[in-house]
């Protein structure tokens, strides 16, 4: 199986006859969690490049060990094994060991605009370490391996460590700025606007779903702001409607997802031109804290929230 990175395509939609509105709100810090990671480091893979062979692994229950497990040590760089001391994972003995994901479970997919190739699961894994094996053909013609499974020990990549320690050089491999839609849902029927707003004030109408400037202007939305409406979905043009992109980079029905340009949308200073040369601002008030916390801490810096309402067909 050979992954090229093609260019994006434009989400996909469906039309029936509308039925009833449903609405639910998600806060910032509520991001998907273990489901779509980074196969590589940064400047990893080069133009042209293309993943040939995929295999991942999952670190097994320590109070199970299925026939078809295997022993292995994950590695941040299973290449340069000086890389990552302390953070590597050692599973080759007793019950530890891996399991094979069927693949089935996941899909690869590529970023061209990154150059990176990225994995997402059919559903949040459990909080357990994920190793990866990967054969990678380069664009002049030579092939190369991360990792190794020839041994009675495998040596994998580590995307993933259940340690959940954010100083570790793996932390950023797994995605942050996914948020969760309902599947299958047509582009058209999602209405998406993002408030700043304190826990258990989501139904508050003074909560802002606009960032105020000097002047009290109050053209940004945070939408907008945040990169989820950079286009005009009628006109094709990088002009701002006000409403969510229909563009799979920023929203896909078929995973369930929303996903924002920025891997920390809400503690970034990445703004956006629209097709006049005119930038938006950055965030003002970010909240860097819900991405550098375990589940348990994060919440209490949460500052704003996604209002998600969809017709159900």
């Amino acid at each position: 199986m050979t992954i090229s990175c093609d260019e994006d395509e434009k989400a996909p939609t469906e039309s029936n006859t509308p039925d009833s509105t449903v609405q639910y709100f998600t806060r910032d810090n509520e991001y998907v969690k273990r489901r779509i990671f980074d196969l590589g480091h940064p400047d990893e893979f080069g133009i042209g490049d293309s993943v040939v062979e995929l295999q991942v692994y999952q670190r097994i229950q320590e109070d199970e060990r299925p026939p078809t497990a295997i022993y292995a040590m994950l590695w941040v760089d299973p290449n340069n094994k000086d890389i990552g001391e302390g953070q590597n994972e050692d599973y080759s003995s007793g019950y530890e060991g891996v399991d094979l994901i069927p693949p089935e479970e996941f899909m690869i997919f590529c970023i061209p605009a990154l150059n990176q190739y990225n994995i997402i699961f059919r559903e949040n894994q459990w909080d357990l370490s994920l190793g990866i094996w990967m054969r990678v053909a380069r664009s002049d013609g030579t092939v190369y391996e991360v990792g190794q499974l020839d041994s009675t020990v495998a040596d994998l990549r580590m995307i993933y460590s259940g340690q959940q320690n954010p100083t570790y050089a793996t932390w950023d491999l797994m995605w942050r700025n996914a948020y969760v839609t309902p599947k299958n849902a047509a582009c058209e029927v999602i209405g998406l606007r993002i408030f700043r707003g304190d826990y258990g004030t989501e139904m508050s109408d003074s909560n802002l779903s606009y960032q105020l400037e000097s002047g009290g202007s109050t053209d940004d939305e945070y939408l907008k702001l945040l990169g989820l409406d950079q286009y005009n979905d009628l006109l094709a043009d990088r002009w701002p409607d006000g409403k969510l992109d229909c563009r799979a980079e920023v929203y896909r029905p078929d995973w369930g997802l929303v996903i924002f340009p920025h891997r920390r949308p809400f503690a970034s200073d990445t703004t956006f031109t629209d097709v006049d040369g005119v930038e938006t601002p950055y965030l003002f008030e970010q909240t860097p804290e819900i991405y550098d916390s375990d589940d348990i801490g994060a919440p209490q810096f949460s500052k704003y929230y996604l209002r998600i309402e969809y017709t159900v067909r």
